[in-house]
């Protein structure tokens, strides 16, 4: 969301901002308007460049994002206690930029940073910056399993899911959906890790608060649960349980076939539901089902922009 700058106020007479407890020099006006001009241009740049990845533009989201960071990263030097926040959150955007640029080593580097950032920031005032670092701890995980890094991947999604419920105590509508997505995170690095147990409990929690909000509030939520259940659809099948796994596939594929008319971007999860369901088809001998499936699927392509 863009957030719009603070308009500088100044007395008539003395040319003081009220703010401030000496009188603006010219220097200082030019100073200041320039910052005020700097922060918009980075907060632009942030939401463009995660509007062109939405859109399938990553070539361009990522320079993007990269001029972002470079004026976030200067107005801190100056400010830090007005800019670090708005660095960190560039950050983590260009980790996730630079992830699916295939350059996985780079995007843990400078997620690492976010994080750092606001851990600092979290000690001095911890109701204002934990809720963000949960989520740049989330992100980093992923950055970290992509890096094939998993003992650390583990750690930092951990951490994440640690902080969030602490948040949802208080207020459970505004930090449910990110304490499910940091389970949703948290389940795949654990398999990953070789603690498969561990990680399709961890789903599981995710699918279960998923639902709950869904029940409340379906068109914000099912698209949600339907991932979480693809998620818990591979890890079962890798345990063995492929009907369980089935089952949870064709749940997915219902909730978005039930959304792709008001939100065509749930075509993404749906295709990627339908690929695991074909898989498990051919596992089960059913093989016609699966050959069905994977004609819809080269008949009905994920489009650019919808893609996730």
């Amino acid at each position: 969301m863009e957030r719009k700058p603070d308009p500088v106020h100044l007395d008539q007479d003395s040319r003081r901002d009220p703010r401030l407890t000496r009188p603006l020099l010219p220097t200082d006006l030019r100073r200041r308007t320039l910052a005020l001009h700097e922060r918009d241009l980075a907060t632009y740049l942030s939401n463009l460049g995660a509007l062109m990845s939405m859109a399938g533009r990553l070539d361009e989201a990522l320079p993007v994002t990269e001029e972002a960071v470079e004026i976030w990263r200067r107005l801190a030097v100056g400010n830090p206690a007005a800019y670090e926040p708005d660095l960190a959150t560039s950050l983590s955007n260009l980790g996730n930029r630079l992830a699916e640029a295939g350059r996985p080593d780079e995007a843990v580097t400078v997620a690492e940073e976010a994080v750092e950032i606001q851990r600092r920031l979290a000690v001095g005032n911890p109701a204002a910056y934990e809720p963000d670092l949960a989520g740049y701890l989330s992100n980093l995980g992923n950055r970290l399993a992509e890096a094939e890094r998993r003992d650390e991947a583990v750690t930092v999604a951990e951490e994440a899911v640690e902080i969030q419920p602490r948040l949802a105590v208080g207020n459970p509508a505004a930090y449910e959906p990110d304490l499910a997505t940091s389970l949703s995170i948290l389940g795949p690095i654990l398999a990953w890790a070789g603690r498969f147990d561990e990680g399709s409990t961890t789903i599981g929690e995710a699918v279960e608060i998923w639902r709950r909000l869904a029940a409340a509030n379906p068109a914000t939520h099912e698209p949600n649960l339907a991932k979480a259940l693809t998620l818990r659809a591979i890890l079962l099948a890798s345990s063995g349980d492929l009907s369980g796994a089935l089952q949870d596939t064709e749940e997915a594929e219902a909730i978005c076939r039930n959304h792709i008319v008001t939100t065509p971007s749930v075509i993404a999860p749906l295709h990627a539901a339908l690929a695991v369901q074909a898989e498990l088809l051919d596992n089960l001998g059913r093989q016609r089902e699966a050959q069905d499936v994977r004609r819809w699927l080269a008949a009905n392509p994920v489009q650019r922009g919808h893609d996730e």
